[in-house]
């Protein structure tokens, strides 16, 4: 006599549970993916704006403390170390065979022979750029892109003593009255550089305040912002 045995298998409702099982944890995996994603996305944004603004800080130490500089003191070859400061741009003026662009200065009209004049700013591209005398406006150097913006104080030596007093805007260097100030009595200077993202990073918006120097800037996005600071002397400044 055979005997027929009972096979069973799994019910539709057992079925419906176990694919939702699979669902919470493959929806579990997709959203440790996407955190970790986003986690590096924003670790690898960091670390650009962390070299950038390094690079940004070294390159306007680099030509700033230049300023005034001549090859020996000579009375008749005096220069003016900032031909024009702004509270968001400089430019420097020292003796040297090249500009900030690599282009020789030896073949300038005097007195601008063998004289650099290095302009700092930033660009309507959002671009730290250096203009030189020489290259001309037409041809700066892009030191790195991604600034949002650039804030500059200038530091004043109230009695001549070699040490800065105070910091001050553009405005209020020149509104103090010192004769040759620009020249004799500034000594250091003081910029902040605020750098962004090249692109939204941050699954939400964020409101935020960035102080830059004795200004701040709202933002209210998703890129990341940094700011980076340094204060620069003037060793070369002549008395």
């Amino acid at each position: 006599m055979n005997s027929q045995k009972n096979q069973t298998g799994f019910s539709l409702i057992e079925m419906m549970v176990a694919m939702l099982i699979g669902l919470f944890l493959m929806g579990g995996v997709i959203s440790v993916y996407m955190s970790s994603s986003q986690s590096s996305r924003i670790n690898d944004t960091l670390r650009t704006l962390q070299e950038n603004g390094r690079f940004a800080l070294g390159s306007l130490k680099n030509g700033i403390q230049m300023a005034g500089f001549v090859d020996s003191y000579d009375p008749a070859v005096l220069v003016d170390p900032f031909p024009s400061a702004n509270n968001n741009d400089l430019t420097v003026r020292f003796q040297s065979d090249t500009d900030c662009t690599g282009a020789s200065t030896l073949g300038l009209a005097a007195p601008d022979t063998g004289f650099a004049e290095n302009k700092f700013e930033i660009n309507g591209n959002g671009e730290l750029i250096c203009t030189g005398n020489a290259g001309g406006v037409g041809n700066p150097v892009t030191i790195i892109e991604g600034v949002d913006q650039m804030r500059i104080l200038y530091g004043l030596d109230d009695d001549n003593d070699g040490i800065t007093d105070r910091y001050l805007d553009s405005a209020s260097v020149t509104a103090t009255g010192i004769a040759n100030v620009w020249r004799d009595r500034i000594n250091s200077v003081r910029i902040a550089l605020l750098l962004e993202s090249d692109r939204v990073i941050k699954p939400t918006a964020e409101n935020k305040t960035y102080s830059l120097l004795d200004i701040t800037s709202a933002k209210n996005d998703r890129k990341l912002y940094k700011v980076f600071s340094t204060t620069i002397l003037i060793r070369n400044r002549m008395s």
